[in-house]
């Protein structure tokens, strides 16, 4: 006999309605099994072939839609902001998922249009909008977009409005965002692929915050007329201040502190030229903060640091520019997540057979992505707080059993810091003086054995008490 479990899952799909009991169930059980070994297969997850058939029906199964786990997990997403009290950021990405090695996949289209591949690259996109706090803590996702290129040629891009372009995904995640929470500030972050007019012009419409880097040169206009490019008008504006952030380790390259010099200036962007077709409404000029932080004294091995990033938030001080700064810095976390995505839940080994089944599969394990981004940052932001708050009663306990080598656990839960460094031991990390705090990879891996030890325990406390 086991006790029922008012585990996160449960929490988090409480207010599923598929229109059958036993589905909500199967969904629950699925999404808890995925969870607890997210790296496994839906097979490997599964005690017997009739449990396997079960999870492999539920993806099947019309009642289940990838939009109603988008809603339920927007919803709990919504409440979590609602909680909190800091400057919250909605980030914006894209990120390719490649199912080239599984040719038997339907319904997959190329991901190129070039012509002349004898084996083209398959595949679809992912455009996730990840709600995050100033401190650094993911609140969920807002929005997410599964899709793929279209088989059939079109119109050349230039020719068409920006409503039928695969860009125009920024646009309505930014609205999904201003209607999901009308009663909270929320920024807008995006990379250079966000360096879209219609985004500015969005975004000046509906009073939305926008923290954008720039890619395109811009040209500006100054009294009415035009004036220079973007780049070579902030070259000319005066150095404000110089900024020293540590820059992690990537590309071959040790980490290092980089020395920014931060400039800033109002400007006003030139509406880009199209082609009658391409233009719903007229394009006004729109404008903007521009704030350059640019590293002039790089290593000669290395390539220069640099961001030129544009805003509709007021920037009038070196303050306020280093904080848009910081506040940038904070896109590179959707990018773990991404990676948890792919290299924590292996969503690229995906073996079911349709890309209807897929989507459903993708945004069933999308959210519990997120969970395994909140563990890991919740023990760098929270550390000292109970770890009650992100474990069960018989998982932390039968954590501090195995770890300790006794039978009996503490009277107290540990604090999060200390969980999770026993977690992440539990997938290798080592714990010296010299090691920092257990990253993304060793957390995830020790997750999963986690989930058998406190099975383990569970079973053992329920016989105890009940056999």
């Amino acid at each position: 006999m086991h006790l029922q479990q008012d585990t996160w899952c449960s929490k988090e799909f409480s207010s599923v309605k598929l229109g059958d009991k036993r589905l909500n169930r199967r969904l629950l059980k699925v999404a808890s099994d995925l969870l607890n070994s997210p790296t496994e297969p839906i097979n490997a997850i599964c005690t017997s072939w009739h449990e396997a058939k079960a999870a492999y029906r539920l993806f099947d199964n019309g009642k289940l839609q990838e939009a109603t786990l988008l809603q339920v997990h927007q919803a709990e997403t919504v409440k979590r902001l609602e909680k909190s009290d800091e400057i919250v950021f909605a980030i914006q990405d894209t990120t390719v998922l490649n199912y080239t090695h599984h040719p038997k996949k339907k319904g997959i289209n190329k991901m190129s249009r070039t012509p002349g591949f004898e084996k083209p690259t398959t595949g679809c996109f992912l455009h996730n909008t990840l709600l995050m706090t100033e401190s650094g803590i993911p609140l969920g996702l807002l929005d997410q977009k599964i899709f793929q290129h279209d088989t059939e040629e079109k119109t050349n891009h230039k020719h068409r409005p920006i409503t039928e372009k695969q860009s125009f995904r920024w646009i309505e995640a930014l609205r999904t965002t201003r209607s999901l929470c009308p009663q909270k500030t929320v920024i807008t972050l995006g990379d250079r692929e966000s360096d879209i007019f219609e985004l500015f012009v969005e975004a000046e419409k509906s009073e939305a915050k926008v923290l954008i880097r720039a890619t395109k040169d811009r040209i500006l206009i100054q009294d009415g007329l035009e004036h220079q490019t973007l780049w070579t008008h902030m070259r000319k504006t005066s150095l404000e201040g110089i900024q020293t952030i540590p820059l992690p380790a990537r590309h071959n390259q040790p980490e290092r502190l980089v020395n920014l010099e931060v400039r800033y200036a109002e400007v006003t962007l030139k509406p880009p030229q199209r082609y009658p077709g391409a233009k719903e409404t007229r394009l006004l000029p729109v404008k903007m903060q521009a704030i350059w932080l640019y590293e002039p004294n790089s290593p000669s091995d290395t390539e220069p640091l640099e961001w030129m990033l544009l805003t509709n938030m007021p920037v009038s001080s070196i303050e306020d520019a280093i904080k848009v700064g910081k506040w940038y810095r904070l896109r590179w976390q959707i990018e773990c997540y991404h990676r948890i995505l792919k290299s924590g839940c292996k969503i690229e080994e995906c073996r079911l057979e349709t890309y209807e089944r897929l989507k459903k599969f993708v945004r069933l394990k999308s959210i519990i992505a997120f969970r395994l981004l909140w563990l890991t940052a919740i023990n760098r932001i929270q550390p000292e707080i109970s770890s009650s708050q992100i474990l069960e009663d018989h998982e932390w306990k039968a954590l501090c059993c195995h770890i300790t080598k006794t039978r009996q656990p503490p009277s107290k839960p540990p604090s999060v810091k200390e969980a999770i460094r026993m977690i992440a031991k539990l997938g290798g990390f080592l714990g010296r003086k010299s090691d920092k705090e257990p990253g993304m990879t060793t957390i995830w891996r020790g997750w999963e054995k986690l989930a058998l030890i406190a099975d383990f325990w569970l079973s053992i406390y329920n016989e105890a008490t009940y056999g």
